[in-house]
Parts: C-alpha cells; sequence; structure tokens
C-alpha cells in the first residue's frame, strides 16, 4: 500500500492493472506466516466480505452486486443483515424524500 496506485493489490506485471486472482500469493504467506509462528487467521474470502460491508449502506443493492461480479440480487442478499439503526436511517431517507416531494408538488 505505499505506493500511488490506486488498487489494494496491484500488479507488478501489468503496470496500471490490479493482481486479479490472490490464491497462490495468499497461501505463499499463510506457510511463511506459520513458518514464523504467527497465526494469520483469515482467508481472501474476508476481505471480500468487508468490502460487502462497507458498501451495504452507500450502494444500492443492484449496482453492489455488479461491482461484486454477480448477476443476481439473490447472491447479495445473503450479506445483508439490517440492524435497527440501519433501518432507522432508511426509514428517515425515506422520510425525507416524501416532505421532498411534497415540497416540490406546492411550488410547482
Amino acid at each position: 500500500m505505499c505506493d500511488r496506485s490506486r488498487w489494494i493489490f496491484p500488479s507488478k506485471r501489468k503496470p496500471a492493472q490490479h493482481i486479479t486472482r490472490l490464491n497462490g500469493a495468499h497461501d505463499r504467506i499463510c506457510v511463511k506466516a506459520k513458518e514464523a509462528n504467527v497465526s494469520l487467521d483469515f482467508v481472501l474470502y474476508d476481505l471480500r466480505q468487508c468490502l460487502r460491508l462497507a458498501w451495504l449502506r452507500r450502494v444500492d443493492l443492484a449496482a453492489l452486486a455488479r461491482i461484486l461480479g454477480h448477476n443476481n440480487l439473490r447472491i447479495v442478499h445473503k450479506y445483508v443483515h439490517p440492524t435497527a439503526e440501519h433501518k432507522r436511517e432508511a426509514m428517515a431517507r425515506y422520510e425525507e424524500s416524501l416532505k421532498m416531494m411534497q415540497v416540490a408538488r406546492t411550488t410547482h
């Protein structure tokens, strides 16, 4: 992450591109960590899951599905676990949109 690339995993072989498959690199790092008696308790899927959770509040489900490469919303749905706060925020946004629509109607 020290260089100026926009990618988390920039490609050394293809400048301005990113690494698309990390399985081999991840496996090598895990072996080295184990040899050094370092506990490395994560899998690559964890990174993808963190991305999903971080983006769920910022991106609609259809866009998130496409960004993650899913063709179906059902796949993304299994990651959605709205908290009470998340639901309150959604309702507040909905109520605000209703107010804006009412204002727009009365000004025309």
